[in-house]
């Protein structure tokens, strides 16, 4: 949203050193954006987030190919035929865009939910093995000598490194998620099963909606409050969230 808004007033502007200042805006947005994407490319991903990352790579050339038909078109005047490949074509290429981004950012938080339960599990298995691993040094020192109970106590310190690891690696990935959902341009936010807003949202829900009291609150409330629509719709919305949250 905020890229559009950007675009549509490098088409309506005359002055051409005010339209090389919102280019340049435009550039720089770009560069953040495209930035936390290669990085967060260089992590060990799951399948269905390449192939979500694929499907916004596609879609942001695509879109960057309507921009610089608006841009040409503002140069050489013709403000209304930039206007018109802006909203005809232009924002719905950026709309498929930020919806494949958006699926980026549910597809990962699904992806560390899985390995932050496997790594639990890893780690419980890593301890009964270490505690094993504890009792047959004893009995080992006891029986062969120190020599094999030191290699068995290296053993139970590589298993410590593999906790380590992997802990590691998974709050690097979710570090880079995290600077993906600071600087996306799209309100993105999780309904947690009680049906209030999960403190993790995009940081431009707030400029969206003119507030920081976002995490914790009803979504309902939040999103439709002052809103025209009747109980009966109101009703429907809720049901339909509702429904959404009890899916696997």
């Amino acid at each position: 949203v905020n890229y559009q808004n950007t675009l549509y007033n490098v088409a309506v502007e005359a002055d051409a050193d005010a339209r090389k200042v919102l280019i340049a805006k435009l550039e720089g947005e770009e560069k953040v954006l495209l930035g936390s994407i290669e990085k967060y490319k260089q992590a060990d991903l799951a399948q269905s987030e390449r192939a979500a990352i694929d499907e916004f790579e596609a879609t942001w050339f695509a879109y960057k190919a309507t921009v610089k038909e608006v841009i040409d078109a503002t140069a050489t005047g013709e403000r209304d035929a930039a206007i018109d490949v802006m909203t005809l074509v232009a924002k719905p290429t950026y709309d498929s865009a930020a919806e494949n981004l958006t699926r980026i950012v549910g597809i990962n938080r699904e992806v560390a939910k899985e390995s932050f339960l496997s790594s639990v599990d890893l780690a419980a298995t890593i301890k009964m093995m270490q505690i094993a691993a504890a009792i047959l040094i004893a009995v080992i020192g006891l029986l062969l000598g120190r020599r094999m109970a030191a290699d068995l106590k290296a053993i139970n310190d590589g298993l410590e490194d593999m906790v380590a690891m992997r802990t590691a690696a998974l709050a690097e990935k979710t570090q880079d998620i995290n600077a993906m959902m600071q600087n996306l341009p799209q309100g993105v936010m999780t309904i947690i099963g009680s049906g209030a807003i999960h403190p993790e949202y995009s940081r431009y829900l707030e400029t969206i909606f003119d507030t920081r009291e976002i995490a914790g609150r009803p979504a309902l409330d939040f999103l439709f409050k002052g809103s025209d629509l009747g109980a009966d719709a109101l009703s429907s919305v809720e049901a339909g969230i509702f429904a959404c949250l009890g899916e696997d």
